[in-house]
């Protein structure tokens, strides 16, 4: 997992965007207060999502 400033994430968006998508590999962006944001695919954000709603069902 690469971390990035919003400076350079700001400035790289594209690569790090074709990066993420390619590699599936997730870039978390951070900025001077800690207020954090984590990029992923498409792809990643569907499996997780779909394998929380399965933990939630299946809890239920």
């Amino acid at each position: 997992m690469q971390v990035v400033n919003y400076s350079h994430a700001r400035n790289n968006l594209k690569s790090i965007i074709d990066n993420v998508c390619d590699n599936n590999e997730e870039v978390i962006i951070t900025t001077k207060n800690d207020k954090s944001v984590i990029i992923l695919s498409m792809d990643e954000y569907n499996r997780t999502h779909a394998e929380i709603k399965k933990s939630v069902q299946k809890s239920l």
